[in-house]
């Protein structure tokens, strides 16, 4: 897969980039950013926010995934104790967070 800057990707693109990505390159590790495309695959369709973490070992690979929020369709708040205590439950070494924009614009928001 070309590397690419996904924020200049279209809501569409993105999808179909998405349905595209089978499977992780490695043995099951987070490599590359395109390693967490398939984790994505059941929110970026969403209407609402969701906010997500992937909790990884040591050797990069999931032991877990958490849709720690669902907002509204412009929002959602979460607390970083709710991120860090699933973490320390897991004994995870790294996390990963997601977050969708349902309007399809990848521009942070203030």
């Amino acid at each position: 897969m070309q590397k690419a800057n996904y924020q200049d990707l279209s809501k569409e693109e993105l999808i179909e980039l998405l349905e595209k990505v089978q499977h992780y390159s490695g043995k099951g590790q987070i490599r590359y950013p395109q390693d967490v495309l398939p984790f994505t695959k059941n929110i970026v369709k969403k209407g609402q926010e969701h906010f997500m973490v992937l909790y990884l070992n040591g050797q990069h690979s999931v032991i877990s995934k958490k849709i720690i929020s669902i907002g509204t369709a412009n929002r959602t708040i979460v607390h970083p104790r709710d991120i860090f205590a699933e973490a320390v439950k897991k004994n995870a070494v790294a996390i990963i967070i997601i977050h969708n924009h349902p309007s399809g614009n990848p521009q942070p928001s203030t």
